[in-house]
């Protein structure tokens, strides 16, 4: 029976399914496009039909895992070779007829040399409506009707809750909608200010922004008691009043006049004009006395000098006076061997004697010019060094005299220093004590003052602070007003199931979350296996309206489930029964229809609304490892 009210909604109902070696079974259900109900123990087929139908549309298992076997196994785990593995599902779209197969075969290659079988891959035959495909226009003819992650939301009651939170909350967002600020100030006049505070601003965003700002204004201020604290402590109980305060000012004057008038005295002993000028003599005097004694010491090492070089002269004078003059004669050529003849060697005697003669006489008249010319110098010095050594002494005795003579003076002038220095600090401990006992007040009084300005910034922030406040209790009610209406508007859609999408926090604020419920009770924890089924076939009523398809809804242990709440959707169930040992169906009338569904939205089209379709979701398993859970 098609209980599809609405053209827009696409009804995809299955007629017959029919396996072939799928997980070890082989096995045909013929549906006829109607509610039905199927008993059967364990291991008698349940879970293969599920996963045959996910198979066919997202290559799949019902859980939504490529990691499962297709193949039948052997009592020891392993795949049995040389089997075809088909799924076809017969189906109704819209009263049209669909027939999809799928088959899943081994690839065995004949070896040129050996000649025997060897295995060499897989490979999956597409089929729609009789004519065989390749696998992208299979995936295509079948995405068109349903995209692959939509098909687990509908054809399971848990598929939607085993989603994580971030994504069940992102469907809901896209099937319900989110809701505007104009809608939160329109049911909430009170909160007109929020977009003239906001601006541009996202309203959670800047609510983190004002909380930092009134965390650093609250430190500051804190900072700033505590030193308005420290400063009052500083302010003394008793502090002189204003006409205490200028006598002691008038008196502080007269002192610091006294003492510099006795500066001026101590410094005019220092600069009369017979002690300068003595004292200018004086180091004149010594001046000249140093330069005098170091020309002596200069005058005496020269002197010392010429003594030694004209006692040098005079010994090689000596030395060079006694010279003789010796002769070797060389009878025989040293060239050629022959004698060299007398008269000769007789020539060559009298050249070489004239030779030592002249060099004689010139060394000699060389040694008697330097001794002259060193004697004269030494004659100059030792002249030079009486007249500077007569003059050193009389020098010194001008010193030693003017020395004496300014020590007269300034013994007197320090007597008199003394005492006026002594004058000068009885003035100026008596001006301390004075100006300690005004500084004092000086000091409270600035602390006073200072005192005022820490008060005028504390107030200063706790306004901020206030005002920070304020701010954040506007945004948070405009956020809890945003949360409720968002939170209305997504159960409107839902007769049974209700969802938690927000919840406050222990230190203040909000964190997104979703959460289903059952009248209070949370799906993940406490609420009983009938009631999430019924909860989650209402969800698949809502999910179905947004996408615009209904799929066949598999429901396992129906046993457990009092009543199912009415759907459009073909529901086939399934009864534990430990005597069917292999499944046993009936017809199911007891699925009330749920009426008219208007699409929340456009028709569901491949690629558009809800999740977007993932070339990893749709592809077709490479290989099919382990063997997906049961029912």
């Amino acid at each position: 029976m098609n209980n599809r009210k609405n053209e827009n909604i696409r009804d995809i109902r299955l007629i017959r399914l029919t396996t072939e070696n799928f997980k070890g079974r082989t096995m045909t259900l013929e549906l006829e496009g109607q509610n039905k109900v199927f008993y059967g123990c364990n291991a008698s087929g349940k879970t293969t039909a599920v996963d045959a139908l996910a198979y066919l549309f997202t290559g799949r298992d019902s859980a939504g895992s490529s990691q499962f076997i297709i193949k039948t196994l052997d009592r020891e785990g392993q795949p049995l070779s040389g089997r075809e593995h088909t799924v076809e599902g017969e189906f109704q779209v819209n009263g049209e007829p669909l027939v999809v197969r799928k088959t899943h075969r081994e690839i065995w290659r004949k070896e040129p040399d050996t000649g025997r079988q060897v295995f060499s891959g897989h490979d999956t035959e597409y089929v729609v409506n009789g004519v065989s495909t390749t696998m992208t226009d299979y995936q295509k003819t079948l995405h068109r009707l349903v995209p692959a992650e939509v098909l687990p939301l509908l054809i399971n009651p848990a598929g939607f809750n085993e989603l994580h939170w971030k994504e069940r909350r992102r469907i809901l967002l896209a099937c319900c909608g989110d809701i505007t600020d104009e809608e939160v100030i329109a049911a909430n006049p009170d909160l007109a200010e929020v977009p003239e505070l906001l601006g541009d601003r996202d309203s959670e965003e800047y609510t983190k922004v004002l909380k930092t700002r009134l965390s650093l204004t609250e430190k500051k201020k804190d900072d700033v008691k505590t030193r308005h604290e420290e400063t009052c402590r500083k302010i003394p109980a008793e502090m002189l009043s204003d006409p205490e305060a200028e006598g002691i000012k008038k008196s502080l004057a007269a002192i610091d006049t006294q003492i510099r008038k006795v500066r001026e005295i101590i410094a005019s002993l220092g600069g009369d004009e017979l002690l300068a000028e003595l004292r200018r003599d004086w180091r004149q005097a010594q001046e000249k006395v140093l330069i005098l004694t170091r020309l002596a010491k200069d005058r005496h090492s020269k002197i010392e000098e010429l003594i030694s070089k004209m006692e040098n002269l005079r010994r090689k004078w000596a030395e060079t006076d006694k010279m003789v003059f010796t002769f070797t004669d060389i009878c025989t050529c040293p060239l050629c061997g022959q004698l060299i003849p007398e008269n000769m060697r007789l020539e060559t005697r009298e050249k070489a004697l004239a030779q030592f003669e002249a060099d004689k006489a010139q060394k000699l008249a060389d040694i008697t010019r330097d001794g002259r010319e060193a004697g004269n110098d030494l004659e100059y010095l030792t002249t030079a060094q009486q007249e500077e050594g007569k003059e050193l002494q009389e020098t010194e005795a001008d010193l030693e005299t003017l020395q004496q003579y300014l020590k007269d003076m300034e013994d007197g002038c320090l007597q008199e220093a003394k005492m006026l220095q002594e004058q000068l600090d009885a003035l100026t401990a008596k001006g301390d004590v004075i100006r300690e006992k005004l500084a004092y007040t000086v000091a409270a009084e600035l602390a006073r003052e200072r005192a005022e300005e820490l008060m005028e910034e504390r107030n200063s922030l706790a306004a901020e602070c206030q005002a920070l406040e304020a701010q954040i209790r506007l945004l948070e009610r405009f956020t809890r007003a945003r949360m409720q209406l968002l939170q209305e508007r997504v159960n409107r859609h839902f007769t049974m199931a209700r969802f938690r999408l927000f919840e406050e926090q222990v230190k203040g604020g909000f964190a997104d979350c979703c959460e289903t419920l059952y009248e209070g009770v949370p799906y993940g924890t406490n609420l009983n296996d009938g009631h999430r089924v019924q909860v989650g076939v209402d969800i698949i009523n809502t999910l179905s309206r947004h996408y615009g398809v209904t799929l066949p809804l598999f429901i396992d242990r129906r046993e457990s489930i009092d009543d199912l709440p009415p759907t459009n959707a073909q529901v086939i169930s399934f009864f534990n029964s430990r005597k069917d040992t292999s499944l046993r169906m009936e017809a199911d009338h007891t699925i009330e229809p749920l009426g008219e569904m208007e699409p929340l939205g456009e028709p569901l089209e491949a690629g558009r609304r809800g999740v977007p379709l993932s070339p990893e979701l749709i592809a077709e398993p490479a290989a099919m490892p382990v063997a997906g859970p049961g029912f």
